[in-house]
């Protein structure tokens, strides 16, 4: 919990939390990876899980995505993006969407193991 609090203090606008606000926005705002477990050195595939829009083959949308990784490497943009942890334990993995009026925004901890079997 120290880590995503930390997190939280630093980032305060992209990490909002996942859960959908009917008031502020259309659509919830969640990703998962696309296997698991997860391992150092190996390509982590992210899946962007935005409520109501899909995404796959469709890279002409009015959305810009932004991912941040949460272990020191630069931002990186597009809907499904893969990464590799090049060490192993927990990372706080933030995605922010922007739809050209609002931004939505949604953050995870991912555990990457700490040895490959």
């Amino acid at each position: 919990m120290k880590k995503i609090f930390l997190a939280l203090l630093i980032f305060p606008a992209l990490f909002a939390g996942c859960d959908k606000d009917d008031t502020v926005q259309s659509f919830a705002v969640d990703f998962t990876t696309t296997v698991t477990p997860l391992y150092p050195g190996v390509a982590v595939e992210f899946r962007n899980l935005i409520d109501g829009i899909n995404y796959e083959g469709n890279e002409n949308t009015p959305y810009t995505c932004l991912w941040i990784f949460g272990d020191g490497s630069d931002q990186e943009s597009g809907y499904n993006p893969s990464h590799t942890f090049d060490k192993g334990g927990y990372y706080t993995v933030g995605l922010r969407v922007t739809d050209g009026k609002y931004t939505y925004s949604c953050a995870k901890q991912v555990y990457i193991t700490q040895t490959i079997p």
